[in-house]
């Protein structure tokens, strides 16, 4: 494979390589949020600052069980939600390995290449200097 050949490859694996690190910073940027309302639901379920006859006045009223009902609602889909992203992490995880492994062969293929002009370059100086002696 030429060197330019080679450089290709690089610039088209490095492209491909930016896709994959995009994709997946969005989706780590998606779990994040959604383990931060979870976060935050949990808090707000936990905080009853209420007095105890308030908390009695709710109850009679059935605030209480509406709010719980709400609770366990918005935890049910914030799961869901979270378990769908977790999915598409786990794909993207892969995508992200591949293409990783791409570069770093075609990196390693270059270094080689480089490696083997040089040696080349080494050599025909080194059988000039022999002949002229």
């Amino acid at each position: 494979m030429s060197r330019k050949q080679l450089k290709d490859l690089h610039v088209v694996a490095q492209l491909r390589f930016l896709q994959e690190y995009a994709k997946i910073s969005d989706i780590l940027r998606e779990e994040a949020q959604i383990r931060e309302q979870l976060m935050r639901l949990e808090q707000k379920s936990r905080q009853v600052e209420a007095p105890a006859d308030a908390i009695q006045t709710m109850s009679i009223v059935g605030a209480d069980i509406l709010w719980q009902s709400w609770v366990s609602r918005s935890r049910r889909q914030l799961n869901m939600e979270l378990a769908q992203v977790l999915a598409r992490k786990s794909d993207a995880i892969a995508g992200f390995r591949k293409a990783f492994g791409k570069r770093e062969a075609v990196e390693q293929m270059l270094q080689m290449e480089k490696d083997d002009r040089k040696k080349q370059q080494m050599r025909k100086f080194y059988d000039r200097l022999m002949s002229g002696v």
